[in-house]
């Protein structure tokens, strides 16, 4: 299965629920709250098989920051 089939996948769609209520739905780096808040893969090792400490609620902004960075360690 490709990443963008797999972030409709109902698997995807429970464990972000789980998640998001999981960090009480706040931005993990801001703190924001009552903002669309996303998922950030800290790694795709397990892409499917997610652990709790593969992924990071953020919202828009400190997601496309974060992408940022990992982009700039490789």
């Amino acid at each position: 299965m490709n990443y963008r089939a797999y972030l409709r996948s109902p698997h995807w769609r429970q464990l972000r629920a789980e998640r998001l209520k999981a960090a009480g739905y706040r931005c993990y780096e801001c703190g924001a709250s009552g903002v669309v808040l996303q998922l950030h893969h800290l790694t795709y090792a397990r892409l499917g098989s997610e652990r709790p400490g593969d992924l990071r609620v953020l919202c828009k902004v400190c997601h496309r920051r974060a992408d940022r960075k990992r982009k700039t360690r490789r």
